[in-house]
């Protein structure tokens, strides 16, 4: 992160968010939908007033996406230890 300081003063930072749409139970309604064709973005669909809105981030997992694959693009974004 490289914070910059805005007109105001105040710092600004950006960030990179990651999600990972996990897997329901059995028997339970789909609300969260991962688009495919267009990778980083998925839909939250309300389940009683048919309205659905759309998200984008920086990465995003489908709920099948093991644990250990979620963490390696985490890892490999982070900067080398500095030596002491």
């Amino acid at each position: 992160m490289d914070p910059a300081a805005t007109a105001s003063g105040m710092q600004t930072a950006t960030i990179k968010t990651m999600i990972r749409c996990r897997p329901l139970p059995v028997g339970k309604k789909e609300v969260v939908a991962v688009d495919a064709a267009r990778p980083g973005t998925m839909s939250i669909n309300h389940p009683t007033r048919n309205v659905e809105q759309e998200f984008e981030f920086d990465g995003l997992f489908p709920g099948e996406t093991s644990q250990e694959k979620v963490r390696a693009p985490l890892a490999a974004s982070r900067p080398a230890a500095a030596a002491a």
